[in-house]
């Protein structure tokens, strides 16, 4: 939706929701828009009009011009209500998300309404509806929202919660497949101590949206509404094998997270490009652009996807028992740690208590410390907190240093 107003990109191209735009939508805007418009019958059984994007820009000029009468609150907020005390973290996230205050209060109504209807709320749902919100009205975004967030075949139940435990859950089904399939990258990373938690977040939680390209975003979302979670696995099965060779040969903790986090610095696209070190090749490779590698190992990436079940079956999994074994033997004992350090110490009479008020954060070295992760023992702000770096993950115990608020969370 947002796309059909004429001065969007000049106002919201630098937005950190479009990191991962690279000028694609300036350029391709119309045939993303093309594109897009399965997404409402993948999710949502409904057929909408298919128009171009210009046409749309056409009626959204006439209408917003018929509209636009002063003192007109509909007129206002897209015909939503403008929260003037909206949710602290949903308030941080949409300044995190858009760079205008419309947009933001925009994304604010919505995330609320989202907030009321799971009970809950998470960083990286802010993210999903911004990319839908480029697409789509917020009433339609809110119906897709509501069948990712409700649907068994999407999972993301699990994943959009505060206390991301599910999603710690599946991290380690994905282990699991990789010790069967690749046992050396298990092996390796398991030594080095690489725990898939820490880095699955903005793979399937946050739906990829802060590392792909928007050009192979939308290939990829459109493969997930076709075919479900089972298509989050497909894709992180071809990813980590891709990066296989990479991470085989890197025994550094944090040099395997930029890798697995597909930051630039790590040059992951290695794995498809200059595999041969012949001197066409390396002309090649010469030639383009960091944008244009990224592109290559997405586009190889996404190619493979259909190739997965020669090698695994993620169809034939039963998820159900897969779970219960993944949380047994990996994650159990780990949360009732979690949950008697934090939870059941709340309840016990303590002789004196730890001094841990305004305490800095050490993640970063612009934020008061409003949390206190139990296994990474390290105070954290609480943007820190909802995106973690490092060892530190969702999945973590933290305690609230709220001195206003007793309760404590479990992640």
């Amino acid at each position: 939706m947002l796309l059909r107003e004429s001065d969007f990109i000049e106002f919201e191209g630098g937005a950190p929701l479009l990191m991962q735009n690279h000028f694609y939508l300036q350029k391709n805007a119309d045939a993303a828009w093309k594109k897009t418009r399965i997404w409402a019958k993948l999710l949502l059984n409904k057929d909408i009009e298919d128009r171009s994007l210009d046409d749309e820009k056409k009626v959204h000029s006439i209408s917003n011009h018929q509209q636009n009468k002063p003192n007109d609150r509909k007129s206002l907020n897209y015909g939503l209500k403008i929260m003037n005390k909206p949710d602290r973290i949903i308030r941080k996230d949409a300044d995190r998300t858009f760079l205008t205050e419309p947009k933001r209060q925009l994304l604010i109504t919505l995330l609320e309404s989202l907030k009321t209807l799971f009970n809950d709320y998470q960083q990286t749902m802010s993210y999903v509806s911004g990319i839908l919100l480029l697409f789509f009205d917020p009433q339609t975004v809110f119906e897709m929202m509501f069948t990712l967030g409700r649907s068994p075949t999407y999972n993301m139940s699990g994943y959009w919660r505060a206390e991301a435990i599910s999603q710690g859950i599946d991290a380690y089904v994905l282990y699991d497949i990789i010790k069967e399939i690749n046992p050396k990258l298990y092996q390796h990373l398991n030594d080095i101590g690489v725990l898939p938690d820490t880095f699955i977040q903005k793979w399937f939680g946050g739906l990829a949206v802060q590392v792909m390209p928007i050009e192979h975003l939308i290939p990829f979302w459109t493969g997930y509404f076709q075919h479900g979670f089972r298509y989050l696995f497909k894709f992180m099965i071809v990813f980590l094998q891709t990066l296989s060779p990479l991470l085989l040969s890197i025994n550094v903790d944090y040099k395997l997270y930029e890798v697995l986090r597909v930051e630039r610095k790590s040059h992951f696209w290695q794995t498809v490009i200059g595999k041969n070190n012949n001197e066409n090749n390396n002309l090649l490779n010469n030639n383009l652009t960091e944008y244009d590698k990224i592109s290559m190992f997405f586009k190889k990436v996404l190619s493979d996807i259909d190739t997965v079940d020669s090698i695994y079956n993620v169809n034939d999994i039963d998820f159900h028992k897969a779970r219960e074994i993944a949380f047994n033997k990996y994650l159990c004992k780990r949360f009732l740690n979690a949950a008697q350090k934090v939870t059941w110490k709340g309840y016990e009479v303590e002789s004196e208590e730890e001094e841990d008020e305004f305490k800095d954060c050490e993640q970063c070295d612009d934020g008061f410390a409003e949390f206190y992760c139990e296994e990474c023992q390290i105070y954290l702000c609480d943007e820190c907190q909802e995106s973690p770096s490092g060892d530190h993950a969702l999945t973590h115990a933290i305690r609230s240093l709220d001195i206003e608020d007793d309760t404590v969370n479990i992640d």
